[in-house]
């Protein structure tokens, strides 16, 4: 590859082969909302109309922040699609056969050095 990956779409690929490995069943799959919680630490609330499905909160995180975040998600998903490290569902980011191996490539050090650590 020409231009090496961003750090956000590093995680988006380690999200979804760590979701793999937990459940082969679901295979490598992150949603836009496990990303947001987990690159981020963002917190869906129960707030409003939205008591039986939390969402995030542009007042609680701030509503340029907000913005510019869900600007750059968008970003990332559209140059690993480009990449074709994945496909993008409605409500879901699928990683293809090159996508795992990058992501599983991505997640070797951190499994190496915590072996080596311990």
């Amino acid at each position: 590859m020409a231009r090496s990956l961003s750090i956000l779409q590093c995680a988006i690929l380690k999200l979804a082969v760590a979701n793999g490995r937990r459940d082969p069943g679901r295979g490598c799959v992150v949603t836009r909302r496990e990303v947001l919680e987990a690159h981020y630490g963002w917190r869906p609330v129960r707030a409003g109309k939205r008591t039986k499905s939390p969402a995030f909160s542009p007042q609680i995180i701030g509503r340029s922040q907000y913005s510019a975040v869900q600007v750059s998600l968008s970003k990332a998903v559209k140059r690993l699609m480009a990449r074709g490290l994945l496909n993008r569902w409605p409500s879901r980011i699928v990683l293809t056969e090159a996508g795992i191996r990058v992501g599983e490539a991505l997640l070797e050090p951190a499994a190496n050095s915590q072996r080596s650590s311990g």
